[in-house]
Formats: structure tokens, C-alpha cells, sequence
């Protein structure tokens, strides 16, 4: 996951309020302070977390009305 993959939630209209990311792998540490960096200058919280609780939280706040976006990251080898 990088900035430059993540940069079509800023575009969604109306805009994002939360933006979560479930990975069960941590981000590298950089990366993730260069994209929350870059969102909170359009207001947008970046939250990292394990895929359950990502889905688990967009699903309330969606069930909420308010403006959220979750981007799973699924290991490829992990089904195997």
C-alpha cells in the first residue's frame, strides 16, 4: 500500500472522513505516516488495523451515515 495507490479515495465526492486500512501484516512505518500525512491535509483520518476490525469498524460507521472508506490488503499466500 502505498501514497500513490491510495490516491483515488481523496477524488470520492462526498469526501472521506475516515479512511481505514486492514492488513494483517503492519505497513512500513514511513510509508504510513507519508499517507496519513498526505490525508490529513484534506481532513481525512487514516486508521491501519487487522482485517477483521477494519471491516468491522467501516460497517458500524457506515451503518452510521458517516463518510468512510476501507481498503483490504489480502495476502496472496496466505490461502495457500
Amino acid at each position: 500500500v502505498t501514497l500513490a495507490s491510495l490516491s483515488v479515495v481523496k477524488l470520492y465526492r462526498p469526501t472521506v472522513e475516515y479512511l481505514f486500512i486492514g492488513c494483517d501484516k503492519p505497513l512500513i512505518p514511513s510509508e504510513l505516516d507519508k499517507i496519513r500525512k498526505d490525508f490529513r491535509k484534506k481532513d481525512i483520518v487514516v486508521e491501519q488495523m487487522d482485517i477483521m476490525n477494519a471491516m468491522g469498524t467501516f460497517n458500524i460507521l457506515n451503518g452510521e451515515d458517516r463518510r468512510v472508506a476501507c481498503v483490504l490488503v489480502i495476502d496472496p499466500d496466505e490461502g495457500s
